[in-house]
Formats: structure tokens, C-alpha cells, sequence
């Protein structure tokens, strides 16, 4: 095998584990007599390549049989990173330079990764092709840098260059190919009569790259998320999903309903795209979704993404008050109260209200305790406290005299936040020794506005 390289191709798995992918760019080399080595030919028609743990092994395995072939130049100039064009001079020895396959390729088929290049460790993409009228082995190429996961360089003059079919260009793998590790190669031509013993083509020793540094995860942002929604009535937000260097490999979306405590509740998925092939990095993910699972109470969209380097992100937006019907609550108590031996009793609890609002809003509040009758003689004092979440309580106060007394704290509109909330109504009397004292207690509640938000200020 006169001319060929390996290439190890960019990682997309970035376990220690995980094997590493190679390339073999082979030129096709002009088969030889073995009686004569001045008598050559063209038909060479394939190419055997074996491995080994080492180039003096004798235990060599057979990786793959391959047709594919590359021409060889050199480039007859320095390239930048940022450069669209290079002029190469190549090898008179490539066979199949005048074919269909290393001529000039539309903008189409460029931007398709048709014909590539392979200068050091990046590969480009080959669009337009001018041949030198005075020296058709010299041809200057259009380029698309930095192809199939590679970065453009900057590469040197007289730097070895590949043409090769993109079609051609053969991803192998094996389970010893291990970062880190050496292994020994050799390139066996094949003709359709005859092989190049093993022991007569040279090993070729190569390198498997250090696992590189894991790539930056992706990034998740969502726009168009509301802060409020009504239930039953679905929304439309978008998202968009950036991997800087990994392929994307699947991207679930689900709605979320949040606990009144903040944990997670259920969940409703929304979307789960999972990409066969893998969405191939700078490309976006870009999605415009609609939630229609929407119950009354806090939401939040979570999203995970998985990349084919086996990476896992994950987000969630902003929470969602999503407003639904709230039915008016009460409780009804009677009590009754005693006056112990030292004549009085004081903050017994009466009455107790528990409930939960889907969303912020305004509600109405109704809260007494009536008198219904006592054994006591003579005025008895009472006490009635209201106490909203653990808070200090308001206070009225009553000298009842023995006739039936309502005592009450007036309707009122009160601002309440999505979530759990605890009324209670608590009470106490002083009179006489083991007065009894019957008290019939109500606390009502009843959201008058909804679907509104009220800000925390």
C-alpha cells in the first residue's frame, strides 16, 4: 500500500469506555507483479485492513474489507481558520483523480458534505473545483471549514491533504480501540485473484486520542410563558435548546404540577422528540408547544435534554397560576364552652376552616360565633379571635347579658395566595364558677375574583 492515513473522528460518546472511531483515507495503489515488480496495473480492487495489539504481533485480526479510496496532495499554501479557498498540488500516482467523484460539486451538494477534505485534524466540505490549464495537478478548492463535528484550524504549507467522498468516508469502531491506548494496523491490497500477504505490508502504528474534557452542556430557554393561565384553556409557549459541540439526542418536555408544600405533583408530558440519527450541534431545537393538561393550582414546565455524548441537562421555567373554579367553603361548629373553678376559660378553639385556592385572588370572608344560651347568672363576658395562617388574630368582644348576642367579624374582602390556608375562630368567657356558655360558630370563604393576578406588593 503505497500511500494512506488514519484519522480518528470526533468524539460524540465521552464515556472512558466508549471506543473510538477511525477512518482510513488509502489511495489506490497500482498492483504489482510478485515475479516482477516493474509490471504494474490498475486492478487493485480493495483493501483488507487488520489490527493488532502491537506492530510485532503475531495475532492480527481482520477490522474490515474496504473500496473506498482517497487522492493524496499537499497544500501549496498556509491556510487560516478562516480561509475559503485552498490550492493543493497533487500526487501524480492518485488513480482516481478524473473521476466523477473528485470533481466539482454544486452548492447543494457541498452544504451535503459530497467531497471532503482532510488537512490535519479538520475536515471541510468541497464545492467549486479550478484546475491549473498550465498544471492540472494543481487545483484551487472552495471550502465550508470545520465539517462533521471538527473545528477550523489553521493549517500549515506543504500540510498533507485527502480528498475523499463523503460517502466513502467509513466510520470503524472495535471494543479495544480505547482512549488512550496504541494499536498496529496494515493495509493488505486486494485484487480479484490474489491479497498482499500479511507479512509483507508494513504495520502501521497509531495512537488513540486522550478522552477529551466533556463539552459544555446545553442550554434551555423558554419565552412566551405565562405567569398566568385559566384551566382547560391551553397556552402556547416556545423553547429553544442549544448544544454548543454534542448532538442532540432527545429533548422531553412535561407540565408539572406543583404541591401546595412545593414539591412535585403530577405530571403531564407535553412532548418527547428523540432524534434516531441525532440532531446534529450548532443546530437548534426550536419548538413551539401548547399545554392543554392545565388543572387548577401552580405549574411549572420542565424540560430534559440528553445529548449522544450521553450528557443530561435539565430546566424549568418560571411557575404558572393557573385559576379554576374555586367553590365557596364554610364550616359550621357548635361549642361549648366552661368556665372552670376560677371562673374563666379562655382561647378554646371553636371553629376551623382548611382550604385550597387554585390562584391568587380576592375572596370574601364571613366569621362569628352567635350565643345561644348560658347557665351562668349575671353579665358574662366573651372573647372571639380570628386568626388567619397562624397569624395574631383580630379581636371583638362581647358583655353578653343573657339574651341571645351575635358576635361577628363583618364581611370583608381579603387577599389570599394560591395554596393551603387555615382559618380559625377561637373563644373564651369569664363568669361565674362552671358557667356553661353554647356557642354556634361559622367561618365562610368565597373567591369573588378568580382569574387575577394580584402582585406581592
Amino acid at each position: 500500500m503505497t500511500a494512506a492515513r488514519i484519522i480518528e473522528l470526533p468524539r460524540t460518546d465521552f464515556s472512558p469506555t466508549a471506543p473510538a472511531t477511525i477512518a482510513f483515507l488509502i489511495r489506490r495503489p497500482l498492483a504489482r507483479n510478485p515475479d516482477n515488480a516493474a509490471l504494474t496495473g490498475d486492478e487493485v480492487i480493495a483493501t483488507r485492513i487488520l489490527h493488532a495489539p502491537t506492530v510485532n504481533s503475531d495475532a492480527w485480526s481482520t477490522l474490515a474489507d474496504s473500496d473506498n479510496w482517497a487522492a493524496s496532495a499537499l497544500a501549496s499554501g498556509a491556510l487560516t481558520s478562516a480561509a475559503t479557498q485552498a490550492t493543493l498540488l497533487f500526487d501524480a500516482q492518485n488513480l482516481d483523480l478524473a473521476d466523477d467523484d473528485f470533481q466539482s460539486q454544486p452548492d447543494a451538494e457541498q452544504a451535503n458534505n459530497t467531497l471532503l477534505l482532510v488537512i490535519d485534524d479538520e475536515i471541510m466540505s468541497i464545492g467549486a473545483i479550478a484546475i491549473d490549464a498550465q498544471n492540472p495537478l494543481r487545483r484551487t478548492l472552495t471550502l465550508l471549514r470545520g465539517r462533521l463535528g471538527t473545528k477550523p484550524a489553521a493549517h500549515a504549507s506543504g500540510a498533507e491533504a485527502w480528498l475523499i467522498p463523503g460517502s466513502d468516508l467509513e466510520a470503524l469502531t472495535h471494543a479495544v480501540f480505547l482512549p488512550g491506548t496504541t494499536r498496529a494496523f496494515k493495509l493488505l491490497p486486494l485484487t480479484p485473484s490474489d491479497m498482499l500477504p500479511a507479512e509483507d505490508a508494513a504495520p502501521i502504528p497509531f495512537a488513540f486520542a486522550a478522552l477529551p474534557p466533556l463539552p459544555p452542556l446545553p442550554t434551555i430557554a423558554f419565552a412566551g410563558v405565562p405567569a398566568n393561565a385559566t384551566a382547560g384553556a391551553p397556552f402556547t409557549f416556545s423553547l429553544t435548546v442549544h448544544s454548543q459541540t454534542a448532538n442532540l439526542a432527545q429533548v422531553t418536555v412535561s407540565l408539572i404540577q406543583i404541591n401546595p408544600n412545593g414539591t412535585d405533583g403530577p405530571a403531564s408530558p407535553v412532548i418527547q422528540d428523540t432524534f434516531p440519527a441525532s440532531l446534529p450541534f450548532p443546530q437548534d431545537y426550536v419548538r413551539e408547544l401548547s399545554a392543554t393538561a392545565l388543572t387548577a393550582g401552580s405549574h411549572k414546565i420542565a424540560v430534559t435534554v440528553s445529548t449522544s455524548a450521553g450528557q443530561t441537562t435539565a430546566a424549568r421555567s418560571a411557575a404558572i397560576a393557573v385559576a379554576g373554579a374555586f367553590a365557596p367553603v364554610s364550616c359550621f361548629t357548635d361549642t361549648l364552652l366552661v368556665s372552670p373553678y376560677n371562673g374563666q376559660n379562655y382561647n378554646s378553639e371553636i371553629a376551623r376552616l382548611v382550604f385550597t385556592l387554585p390562584a391568587d385572588g380576592i375572596c370574601y370572608l364571613y366569621a362569628s360565633a352567635r350565643v345561644a344560651g348560658s347557665d351562668g347568672s349575671g353579665n358574662v363576658d366573651m372573647d372571639l379571635w380570628l386568626h388567619i395562617d397562624g397569624g395574631t388574630g383580630e379581636n371583638r368582644h362581647l358583655q353578653w347579658d343573657g339574651a341571645p348576642a351575635l358576635l361577628e367579624f363583618s364581611p370583608s374582602l381579603r387577599r389570599f395566595t394560591a395554596g393551603q390556608h387555615t382559618i380559625l375562630l377561637r373563644s373564651g368567657i369569664m363568669g361565674n364558677d362552671n358557667t356553661h356558655q353554647y356557642l354556634a360558630a361559622c367561618i365562610h370563604v368565597q373567591q369573588v375574583i378568580p382569574d387575577i393576578y394580584i402582585p406581592t406588593t
